[in-house]
């Protein structure tokens, strides 16, 4: 999203194979997968090694120098190892903007924990409230975390940048998978936390909205959402 906005983006990825998403799927666009072009539009990518100090280095010297913002996902506790962690790349150069993406934020009790979109799932309960109501749970099929968690962090950089415009001083962002997940279901904690039941799976159904609902017809499925009583007189007649 920064790219498209217009941001200068460079990419670190790591010697040989790079991001394991090059790889991703059959569908190739020159060298690399049609998902990882997709993902990576606009930005440019630099080999850095992390197990070399040198490399290191010169990526810590160029950051603190020409870097509005840094963004980083690696397991936790690794950038800090590296020297590449928020408080080390800040005391350098106060004006950066540094976002952290990880699994569970950096005071969770399981901060040290990596995850990955399906596991999130799992864990904040979103597969629980997906499928049919007489099915098992099943997970979103689009990486709606993976996906929000960029969207939130994305955000947050761009609230950050107007803060530092006006005082001359950036801002640590934090971005993480389980606080997306948990925002996906405000609706559901929301009823749950003021007396209301437990939300359950239901399918193309819903408990908001009537009709909501999945009828099957002789070329496929047809879905029916009304969403206010003006709306229903409309659709009844």
């Amino acid at each position: 999203m920064l790219a498209d906005f217009g941001a200068r983006v460079i990419k670190v990825e790591a010697p040989g194979d790079g991001d394991a998403a090059r790889g991703w799927g059959r569908e190739k666009l020159g060298n690399t997968s049609a998902t990882y072009q997709a993902l990576n539009f606009g930005k440019r990518s630099i080999v850095v090694d992390f197990k070399d100090a040198a490399d290191v280095y010169v990526l810590k010297k160029f950051v603190v120098a020409e870097a509005d913002v840094v963004l980083q996902n690696l397991r936790p506790g690794i950038a800090e190892k590296l020297g590449l962690g928020p408080e080390d790349v800040t005391q350098l150069n106060s004006r950066i903007v540094y976002c952290n993406i990880s699994a569970f934020g950096r005071t969770d009790p399981y901060a040290q924990m990596p995850g990955y979109d399906p596991l999130i799932q799992a864990f904040s309960g979103i597969v629980d409230l997906t499928g049919p109501a007489d099915g098992s749970p099943a997970r979103v099929a689009v990486l709606i975390i993976d996906l929000g968690t960029g969207l939130w962090a994305a955000l947050g950089v761009l609230a950050a940048l107007p803060t530092r415009a006006r005082t001359g001083q950036g801002r640590i962002v934090d971005s993480s998978m389980a606080d997306t997940a948990m925002a996906y279901q405000t609706v559901s904690q929301s009823t749950f936390e003021s007396g209301g039941p437990i939300s359950k799976r239901s399918g193309l159904t819903g408990p908001l909205l009537v009709p909501n609902t999945g009828y099957r017809t002789s070329d496929g499925f047809l879905l029916v959402t009304v969403g206010t009583d003006r709306q229903f007189e409309r659709f009844a007649t």
